[in-house]
């Protein structure tokens, strides 16, 4: 069963330095979008279909960015219950 645990705890491990990573990635396209809204707001002559885009893209964005975090928040969690149950069994 200790075996069993420690696999499941690598697994654990393995999944939240995939999401961290996916975390950063999706920081990044966030902070590339809002630098292209700033952009084209600064530019003459956009359409203002052109500044629409931009600021979907934004909000997909963060909306990808919170989903991400979420998920990482819902593991800790999970994770940290597993520790408790863990200590008490």
């Amino acid at each position: 069963m200790g075996l069993d645990l420690e696999s499941d705890d690598d697994y654990l491990q393995r999944r939240m330095q995939n999401l961290e990573c996916r975390y950063r990635r999706a920081q990044f396209i966030f902070n590339g979008a809002q630098m292209q809204y700033r952009t084209l707001r600064e530019t003459p002559g956009v359409s203002v279909g052109q500044l629409i885009q931009s600021t979907y893209r934004i909000r997909r964005a963060r909306e990808h960015l919170e989903d991400i975090l979420s998920t990482i928040e819902f593991l800790e969690d999970q994770n940290d219950s597993a520790i408790a149950i863990r200590r008490v069994g």
